[in-house]
């Protein structure tokens, strides 16, 4: 399965690709193929391997629009799996995604997709996942180890069926960057595919620029984005609720829960608070009125 899958690595803020990375994965890989998101140049040393080259997408409807570049253009070498890398992530060091067994949940031909679960960067904690029913929802805790089955996962690391890919579609380009690999679970889990969450690998992240801190006693995290970041997460969350609340009325609460849990990050652990309130209503006001197809 591993000499079947094409590597997409957007890059953004590193854009330097080493050449031990790249002749790595070209090796193993089917094919490598990286899209440049920002306005540098990323330096394409390696022009005579046949199975790597470099897109230029300059940060054209974000990141959703960095992966339909990416998926068009991968069309013409059929992979069987996509794995989706992110220009912070340390392909090195992530050596269980070169190994078959990782793919052994693929044996089920209902699993669209997996991925290990993720370590942020700033406060070392690991990723919170849940699983949904139409009005309930179950929460996978952070410490457990084994496989799990999730409704949602972030893309970087990810692994995913290709012909699953072709059969859900586009990412959202008007949602750009936040929450559009959410929006693109959903809509797999949907259409009753089935995402894999397999702890007992493991990768750091980087989330935002977190910090942690205590609220009646209890140790949290907030974000810490930026006043225009906040509202793009604001209004994304907002058309997630508008896009899945037919076949997950449950989000209501869950995302309700998230807006209380983001303004309570920001009065007490975040600076700038009034102008990042100010642009999280925004959002939201926005997310409210917006068309969507």
């Amino acid at each position: 399965m591993k000499s079947s899958t094409a590597v997409i690595k957007v890059v953004y803020n590193n854009t330097e690709i080493l050449s031990d990375e790249v002749l790595g994965i070209t090796s193993l890989f089917k094919y490598f193929l990286v899209i440049n998101n920002s306005n540098k140049e990323v330096l394409n040393n390696h022009q005579s391997i046949s199975n790597y080259m470099i897109l230029e997408n300059h940060n054209i409807n974000g990141l959703a629009g960095a992966y339909n570049l990416a998926l068009s253009k991968l069309k013409d070498i059929n992979p069987g799996f996509i794995l989706f890398l992110d220009d912070d992530t340390d392909s090195a060091s992530l050596n269980y995604l070169f190994e078959d067994n990782f793919y052994a949940v693929f044996d089920n031909q209902f699993v669209a997709a997996t991925a290990p679960i993720y370590i942020d960067k700033n406060t070392m904690t690991r990723g919170s996942h849940m699983f949904l029913s139409k009005f309930s929802f179950k929460r996978i805790p952070r410490d457990h180890i084994g496989i799990s089955h999730v409704s949602f996962m972030i893309n970087s690391c990810s692994v995913w069926r290709y012909d699953a890919l072709t059969k859900i579609g586009k990412y959202d380009e008007l949602m750009k960057i936040d929450h559009i690999d959410t929006d693109y679970c959903l809509r797999a889990t949907e259409m009753r595919y089935t995402l894999v969450l397999n702890s007992n690998y493991s990768f750091k992240h980087t989330i935002g620029n977190r910090v942690s801190y205590k609220f009646l006693f209890k140790n949290l995290r907030s974000g810490n984005h930026s006043p225009e970041r906040r509202k793009m997460i604001m209004l994304n969350s907002i058309l997630i609720l508008r896009k899945h609340f037919k076949n997950y009325p449950v989000l209501l609460y869950i995302i309700l829960e998230r807006i209380a849990y983001e303004f309570l990050g920001i009065l007490v652990a975040e600076k700038n608070k009034f102008r990042k309130i100010k642009f999280l209503l925004s959002g939201m006001i926005k997310g409210l009125f917006i068309k969507i197809s």
